[in-house]
């Protein structure tokens, strides 16, 4: 029974009834429609004639097109709420797996959910994922519940002074995105920005998606190398021998690549045979020494590393040149 709670002189219902199918237990042409005015029950084929007339002078044309049915229709829906299940959780709500709810309802005759009967005509179960099939009278009606991708995102540095801070949302429906330290970003699921920061900052990039949120951390000082040399580097050279080189090492110890090169400021007593070169961790460079005319004696020279805007460092290189230099070969004994 459709009631209409309609006003001789109030408000006015302007509802209309197009295009429906109506069954009553007594028939075609039981009373299927009710309005307060006419006081008067109506047929389906009764309703698509009436028109409702107020004292006002208003009136509504109640439906056109609606039937009714000889016999019981097979009719039956099923919906998932929600139709994904999160892999994720708000603080506080209990660990995954989650699950979702299957509500149902048909009529028309006897119903079975995924196979197992079902009665009351009407129904709300807990599922988890998979397709769900609500079958009434050989006609099936089908709903399924899928697993919601695990929200992911990528948060990386790169080079330096200004550093790049590269964003991109991997996995889940995108909502929003912010950087930490009052870096304004559009509101897009990947893009980059230039910072300039104080040495070893922490950026904490803030992800929303329909799945979940996300939380991930960067720090700028991954990709700013350091230059590591040693103050000081004692050798000891001899005449008797041709050529005399040394080496000390060069360290990054920060991120990305050092770029440096090497100078010699005392090129009369050393030759760069490494004047410049590309660290990752360590590495070295190394030198000749030019003895030739030299006599024996305690010997200066510096060498300049420069690192650009990582910053340079002077290695002093003090020789000692004797006469003759014996080098002695131990052997290596193992038990």
């Amino acid at each position: 029974m459709v009631y209409d709670d309609d006003r001789t002189n109030g408000p006015i219902n302007d509802m209309h009834y197009n295009n429906n199918q109506f069954y009553h237990s007594s028939g075609v042409n039981a009373g299927i429609y009710r309005d307060t005015i006419i006081g008067l029950s109506s047929s389906a084929s009764q309703l698509n004639d009436l028109i409702v007339v107020r004292n006002n002078g208003t009136f509504t044309d109640k439906g056109s097109g609606n039937i009714a049915l000889s016999s019981a229709p097979r009719v039956g829906v099923i919906l998932a709420v929600p139709p994904q299940i999160l892999t994720t959780t708000a603080n506080g709500d209990t660990a995954p797996p989650t699950l979702a709810y299957l509500g149902y309802a048909w009529s028309g005759g006897s119903a079975t959910l995924n196979g197992q009967t079902v009665t009351g005509y009407t129904g709300v179960n807990s599922a988890g994922t998979g397709t769900y099939t609500l079958s009434v009278g050989g006609t099936n009606f089908i709903t399924s519940i899928s697993q919601a991708p695990t929200p992911a995102a990528t948060f990386t540095a790169s080079g330096t002074a200004p550093v790049t801070l590269n964003w991109s949302v991997t996995a889940g429906t995108f909502l929003d995105v912010a950087i930490d330290h009052g870096v304004t970003i559009p509101s897009a699921s990947s893009g980059s920005v230039q910072v300039s920061p104080p040495a070893d900052t922490d950026y904490w990039l803030y992800v929303i998606t329909e799945e979940g949120g996300i939380a991930k951390s960067v720090n700028s000082g991954d990709t700013i190398p350091t230059l590591n040399v040693p103050s000081t580097v004692n050798l000891l050279a001899g005449k008797n021998y041709s050529v005399n080189k040394g080496s000390f090492p060069v360290k990054n110890g920060g991120g990305g690549t050092l770029q440096w090169i090497a100078t010699s400021q005392t090129p009369s007593l050393i030759t760069m045979d490494t004047p410049n070169g590309q660290t990752t961790t360590q590495g070295t460079i190394a030198f000749t020494l030019n003895i030739g005319s030299l006599s024996p004696g305690n010997y200066v020279g510096t060498i300049y590393i420069d690192a650009g805007v990582v910053g340079n460092a002077s290695v002093t290189v003090e020789i000692k040149l004797v006469d003759i230099l014996y080098k002695a070969y131990l052997p290596l004994i193992l038990r």
